[in-house]
């Protein structure tokens, strides 16, 4: 796709389910919910569409964890908001 990196897959658990390459950006965006919680969006991913990646699971991108905070779905791949995950 682009500049691809491998990065693994994992589910709510932290379970690994799949290794894919994908194009990680920095992103700048700010998601707000219910009683004034706000998260940064610090990253998206370009990859292609996985059926394994959910809303509920994470990434693993070179040592660093990743929530999905939001996916996009499109013709023939995902866009992914990304929370970088300080733990």
């Amino acid at each position: 796709m682009f500049d691809e990196k491998e990065m693994n897959v994992l589910d709510k658990d932290l379970t690994q389910l799949k290794t894919i390459k994908g194009d990680i950006q920095p992103y700048e965006k700010v998601m707000k919910f219910e009683d004034d919680i706000e998260i940064e969006i610090s990253h998206r991913l370009f990859c292609d569409i996985e059926p394994l990646i959910t809303d509920e699971g994470y990434l693993l991108i070179e040592g660093s964890l990743y929530k999905i905070m939001d996916i996009k779905k499109w013709s023939d791949y995902f866009e992914i908001l990304l929370y970088k995950s300080s733990g």
